[in-house]
């Protein structure tokens, strides 16, 4: 007994002195390409799509006719595809930020508070600056609003980094205050005198409008939002910042 428990011992000693051998490489088997980064947005897409085609179902409409339909007025006409493009613009924008924040491991689900005080921020250009050359209303807003998302992500940010406070519960809740604040300037101060009691700021003079392509509403902002995204793929692809 004792001589089998001393043998035993002995190859527990031998077996873990060996060294683990670290191979330059790995094979793995992945044919269908499952862990590559488009596959999963393409099946959470389809998931959501049969799931709420079960929910049309159950409504009693076809779920083929329903999606035919939004396929059509998203995609169908030059108008449709323009406002789509035009919804799809400021989400792209807010998108790419929150994509940065996660490469670095920070949940930031903040971007809609974000932006609702990047718009404040340009916005108030227009209310306490109203006799500016035309020329600089656009770069001066758009730097505006880029300074007021900043600071409004510092909010998220600070306490983070100093305090360890979750910014999952900081961004998010940031999201409902900037909204609040937002009403506060449409429904008070900011609220136009001439706008038949609807909530509302007075209208923008057209330099103080992006240009708009066609006759659509869409404008040069999405050639924004374009050029950041060609901007975040060379850093995620071509440096190591991201």
């Amino acid at each position: 007994m004792n001589q089998k428990t001393s043998a035993e011992h002995t190859a527990v000693e031998i077996q873990g002195s060996k060294k683990k051998v670290e191979w330059p490489f790995r094979l793995e088997y992945d044919p269908h390409k499952k862990s590559s980064s488009w596959f999963v947005p393409l099946l959470s897409i389809v998931i959501a799509l049969l799931i709420c085609a079960v929910f049309i179902a159950i409504d009693g409409m076809n779920p083929i006719t329903v999606y035919g339909k939004m396929l059509q007025g998203a995609f169908g006409s030059a108008f449709g595809l323009s406002e789509t493009l035009v919804k799809a613009t400021p989400l792209l924008l807010c998108g790419l930020g929150v994509a940065i924040a996660y490469r670095i491991s920070i949940w930031n689900i903040g971007a809609e508070g974000q932006f609702l005080l990047g718009a404040i921020g340009a916005t108030s250009i227009t209310i306490y600056f109203p006799n500016l050359p035309g020329i600089v209303y656009i770069p001066l807003m758009v730097i505006v609003g880029i300074v007021a998302g900043a600071v409004w992500g510092l909010l998220t940010a600070l306490p983070r980094t100093y305090f360890q406070v979750n910014e999952l519960i900081t961004s998010l809740m940031l999201n409902y205050i900037a909204l609040l604040l937002l009403d506060y300037f449409v429904f008070g101060p900011w609220r136009d005198p001439e706008g038949f009691n609807f909530p509302g700021t007075p209208i923008f003079l057209p330099s103080q409008l992006l240009a708009t392509i066609g006759d659509t509403r869409l404008h040069i902002g999405v050639l924004f939002a374009i050029i950041a995204v060609i901007i975040f793929a060379f850093f995620i692809l071509k440096t190591r910042y991201l």
